[in-house]
């Protein structure tokens, strides 16, 4: 609310440009902090958040409800080392749950990575799954996976700091072995529902986000060291799985 209540002198102190980092966001400009530096203040919030999120999640559709599975287990490796899938900002782990739930025959190590406040708020132990702290600015620890996955990430943030994030990640992929999974949403081009509007002025006016079109996946993408393989849509053509691989 102070965020909207303050957005008019935010446009007229901002300009026509686009904001480019968290700290141009019109939240910061009416708190003085980021979003997620806010949380940090106030840990009931943070949970508040983590818990929506988690709820969230349980109600969209899964990512391997539109992208097939399958499609990846040729070649899959499965050494005792191995992993399968890394869940990059993963929160409290539903994504990977229902995963192993739906593809519990796949091999490989599953491994859940979000910061500290997350991972140590996770009150049950999650089976056959590996939490990790880990912050997407640093360089990504586990290497050579199969699938690195990314649900509802990149939308919370500019083009800048996602192609970093995502650059981390492209320097630990392999190369014809590694695929990238992301999880968000694609807008037409033209012609956008009111929903995709609307949560495109909901990031923006909360980290300095973006909702994107494909021609902007692909171009953070390529920025990124990566290249698109596939957009799959979802029957609502909004909530949909990037496919990226190394160039």
């Amino acid at each position: 609310m102070p965020a909207a209540a303050k957005i008019v002198d935010y446009l007229k102190q901002i300009g026509p440009r686009v904001p480019k980092h968290q700290h141009e966001a019109p939240f910061t400009y009416a708190e003085k902090v980021t979003l997620f530096e806010w949380m940090k203040q106030y840990p009931e919030q943070r949970e508040y958040f983590d818990n929506f999120m988690a709820e969230r999640r349980r109600e969209m559709l899964r990512w391997f409800d539109i992208y097939p599975a399958a499609n990846l287990t040729s070649g899959l490796r499965s050494g005792p080392e191995d992993v399968l899938i890394v869940d990059i900002g993963g929160s409290h782990g539903h994504d990977l749950i229902s995963f192993k739930a739906r593809c519990n025959d796949l091999p490989g190590r599953c491994i859940l990575q979000d910061l500290s406040e997350t991972i140590d708020s996770i009150q049950t132990p999650l089976p056959g799954i590996e939490s990790i702290v880990y912050d997407f600015f640093t360089p990504q620890p586990v290497i050579n996976a199969r699938i690195y996955f990314l649900g509802t990430v990149c939308h919370d943030w500019a083009d800048e700091p996602c192609i970093k994030f995502l650059s981390n990640t492209a320097k630990a992929m392999k190369k014809n072995y590694s695929t990238l999974l992301i999880y968000d949403y694609v807008v037409p081009e033209t012609g956008a529902s009111l929903r995709a509007a609307a949560m495109d002025l909901q990031m923006m006016c909360l980290f300095a986000g973006v909702e994107r079109t494909e021609s902007q996946w692909r171009a953070i993408l390529d920025a990124s060291g990566l290249e698109l393989v596939q957009v799959w849509y979802s029957k609502t053509q909004f909530e949909s799985v990037i496919q990226a691989r190394l160039v």
